[in-house]
């Protein structure tokens, strides 16, 4: 126990030796303005007027944990300042340097997962991740980045041809938790009441829309980046004249306090609906011996009991129009299609990608193109739906009312007449039986 206090002792004198040593021969006159400001104190006067101030303040306080602390997280930021040449203020961050740790505030990371962007290639980070934890909440958070205004010459250029620009220049923020460092792939998670300023400029429209949630009253955004391009083309002027962009974002401490932010600025190619639709083509489809197999394996059931029949509809969910191209996600608990196209489109702004009839998450990755539907929808070319019957061998009927079996599909068959009677009615998550 002797050794614990012994050792506290040393660190704590070691701590305000450190102390004195920014206060009197490196802080400079912001530093010691900031510290000032920080306790309270409205200061004033000239760098000798505001050393003496502190030192006064400090000399009377030196057991004072915060103050001691204050004065260390702005010598961190101080040293950052010195090895980087950024200015950043006085809210314990520190940009990315991948160099350890400066306090136990003050994180510096290089690198974190981030959950995939399927309409966004080549994203380059521009600098690196600032990461901030926040502990006090005695006023607003503001963090700068100061992006050469070289990097936009090409989205100028592709702005003033009159063709949609291709780079893509965004804004993401991740809430870090400790379980999330090593296993997830983070979302975009921004703080609750953020605003963005571009060159002094308030471009918080440009960050995603607010949701309002009734349990737990808090507003938060959508989990997606921010494209800035909108804002930085309306900046041209300031560019033209200047090396550096200002990029500033500031939210309350209050509302976000005990949470750990990592916030970047990225460049991107964007990419298409095309683009991707026709990555998904190219692969392997869903063959027809698989299809059988899920549809015995997600036979709708009534009251427990297996239908002998189940009817599909082949519209888009979302349009309502007649499938063009057929897909479902291989987390999917059905054998329903939807339409590619519209699916893609619509995750285009926010990147969701939940499926519309189960909600189960079916990225671009988990799609699959179906073989069955897809023979379907291109002989069939006027039917809206399909009805699919059980037994020793699988079968389906359209609406002209001709029977075929799934395994000859491509074969020409004797058309039988099939009762409706116990036909179960799937459109999209309803179940109904059509009893005599």
């Amino acid at each position: 126990m002797a050794n614990s206090q012994d050792h506290n002792i040393f660190t704590n004198e070691l701590a305000i030796k450190k102390c004195w040593d920014l206060i009197l021969k490196k802080f400079r006159t912001v530093d010691l303005y900031s510290c000032l400001k920080r306790i309270n104190h409205k200061p004033s006067g000239t760098k000798s007027q505001l050393r003496r101030i502190l030192s006064d303040i400090f000399e009377l306080h030196t057991d004072d944990e915060e103050l001691v602390k204050i004065i260390l997280d702005r010598g961190d930021i101080l040293d950052c300042y010195l090895e980087t040449g950024i200015e950043i203020d006085d809210v314990r961050i520190i940009p990315t340097l991948d160099i350890g740790y400066f306090s136990s505030y003050i994180e510096r990371k290089n690198i974190f997962t981030m959950r995939r962007l399927y309409f966004y290639k080549d994203i380059q980070k521009i600098g690196g991740w600032s990461c901030v934890t926040i502990r006090s909440i005695d006023y607003r958070m503001s963090l700068e980045f100061k992006v050469a205004t070289n990097l936009f010459n090409g989205l100028f250029l592709e702005a003033g041809s009159g063709m949609p620009p291709q780079t893509t220049f965004l804004l993401r923020c991740a809430r870090i938790n400790d379980d999330d460092r090593a296993i997830n792939a983070l979302k975009d998670d921004y703080p609750v009441g953020m605003k963005l300023f571009i060159n002094e400029v308030d471009f918080t429209s440009l960050l995603p829309r607010e949701i309002f949630y009734n349990n737990i009253d808090r507003r938060e955004r959508l989990s997606s980046p921010t494209v800035l391009n909108k804002g930085i083309i309306e900046c041209q002027e300031d560019c033209e004249q200047s090396d550096y962009l200002n990029i500033r974002v500031e939210f309350a401490r209050a509302r976000n306090k005990n949470n750990t932010y990592a916030i970047g600025v990225f460049s991107s190619t964007q990419g298409s609906v095309e683009d991707l639709c026709n990555e998904i083509l190219s692969r392997e489809r869903i063959t027809i011996d698989e299809f059988k197999k899920d549809f015995v394996k997600f036979m709708p059931k009534q009251r427990g009991i297996e239908l002998d029949c189940t009817k599909i509809n082949l519209l888009s969910s979302a349009t309502y129009v007649r499938i063009r191209i057929p897909f479902r996600g291989r987390n999917c608990n059905h054998i329903i299609p939807d339409d590619l196209e519209d699916y893609l489109t619509i995750n285009r702004g926010n990147e969701k990608w939940l499926c519309k009839i189960c909600k189960n998450l079916c990225t671009p990755d988990d799609i699959m193109i179906d073989e069955f539907f897809e023979k379907i929808l291109n002989n069939h070319p006027d039917d809206e739906e399909i009805f699919l019957y059980s037994g020793e061998r699988l079968m389906y009927k359209l609406g002209d009312g001709i029977e075929m079996y799934i395994d000859d599909l491509l074969e020409k068959k004797d058309d039988k007449e099939i009762s409706d009677d116990n036909v179960g009615v799937v459109e999209g998550d309803e179940k109904v039986v059509n009893d005599k």
